[in-house]
């Protein structure tokens, strides 16, 4: 596994679950949506497919990434992935229970 420090100067709209390994593409960001962020922390979802052993591209997949500002780098302190759509769409069922109605000014308003 290679470095959590996403590199040095990238730009928090740069951040990405995608990688090449050796020219060919081994994970493919398909989306991705900013939850929350602030000067020192920012919080990604991220829609993917990895490429399997066979060569085809497998998925989708998603990837939940808390991030935190070291320096000029972003580093990946947490993350959690839902490998199939059905923990997708419980976990979507769950959360339309848990928060009816998205609060006034909801996109990235609340780091705690």
């Amino acid at each position: 596994m290679g470095s959590p420090f996403v590199g040095c100067g990238v730009e928090l709209d740069e951040l990405t679950v995608g990688w090449e390994e050796q020219g060919v593409v081994k994970v493919r960001e398909l989306d991705r949506a900013l939850l929350s962020s602030s000067s020192a922390w920012a919080t990604l979802a991220f829609l993917f497919e990895e490429r399997g052993p066979d060569g085809a591209f497998h998925g989708p997949r998603l990837s939940l990434r808390r991030y935190r500002k070291r320096g000029k780098s972003w580093v990946v302190e947490k993350h959690l992935t839902i490998s199939s759509g059905r923990q997708a769409h419980v976990l979507a069922q769950a959360l339309a229970r848990w928060f009816p109605t998205a609060p006034s000014g909801a996109e990235g308003d609340d780091e705690s």
